[in-house]
């Protein structure tokens, strides 16, 4: 949980479940967003232990050390969502889009 705070996750869950959904497509899309952060969640979560032996927040820090430019950008991106750019299923996908970089996807 605390990789996913320090990446972003948990807010961008919470962007997503607050996307608007009028239309059945909106649903469907909000959905495979959903879907995808999890996905993304685990993947990550998965490297992260895998990656050394110690203590949770040791391996964390030991694997984001290593990819500095790709948490660099992801930060960026959410600053500027965060800063009043707004959440919409356009600007959320590139998040993930982000994260999935992150993963090595």
């Amino acid at each position: 949980f605390a990789l996913g705070e320090r990446i972003g996750l948990a807010w961008l869950k919470e962007q997503i479940d607050a996307l608007p959904t009028d239309a059945h497509w909106h649903a469907v899309a909000r959905a495979t967003l959903r879907d995808t952060s999890f996905a993304l969640q685990r993947k990550i979560t998965g490297a992260v232990l895998a990656s050394q032996k110690g203590p949770a927040t040791a391996r964390v820090e030991s694997w984001l050390a290593g990819r500095r430019g790709d948490v660099a950008n992801l930060d960026g991106l959410l600053a500027d969502l965060r800063s009043g750019a707004g959440a919409d299923f356009a600007t959320l996908s590139v998040a993930l889009q982000s994260v999935r970089r992150l993963a090595g996807e």
